[in-house]
């Protein structure tokens, strides 16, 4: 183990033991981005519509979030990428960003490589705004309807 201080090392060397004591084990250079594959991997019952948006998601957290170890993964790195997200993607982008890791975190809780979910602890901020609806409002169905009545 490494770290800067003795106290560091001895917190690294605690998580550690803690780890093979769950019998987590994880790969040493296991990052977000092998999780997010390995969770693409399971989706073979999806349509592949849903696959391609999952896909594209994917590509955006790899992005912010790729790089980094999983066993290292805080939930303020999470909260960093969702925030950047929300700041070029929709509120329901964002939601399904989210939903994203928290599966793929799940699966590899599932294969013994980490011991708990910080994607889970993480709040989905506020996106841009969606496109606007095109349905007709109140007033508007009415009018229509009225229009059509004599036919």
């Amino acid at each position: 183990m490494r770290g800067k201080t003795k106290t560091e090392v001895k917190d690294k060397l605690r998580t550690k033991h803690q780890e093979l004591a769950a019998g987590i084990r994880a790969p040493a250079r296991y990052t977000v981005e092998q999780c997010l594959n390995d969770w693409l991997q399971t989706l073979n019952t999806q349509a592949a519509s849903t696959v391609t948006g999952y896909r594209i998601t994917v590509r955006h957290l790899v992005e912010l979030l790729g790089s980094v170890k999983l066993t290292e993964l805080k939930v303020r790195d999470v909260d960093f990428a969702l925030g950047t997200l929300a700041k070029r993607l929709s509120t329901r982008s964002v939601r399904l960003a989210r939903m994203i890791l928290i599966q793929a975190i799940r699966n590899a809780m599932v294969n013994d490589l980490v011991v708990r979910n910080v994607a889970d602890l993480a709040a989905v901020p506020t996106g841009k705004a969606g496109r606007p609806s095109r349905s007709l409002n109140l007033e508007q169905a009415l009018a229509v309807l009225d229009t059509a009545k004599g036919e």
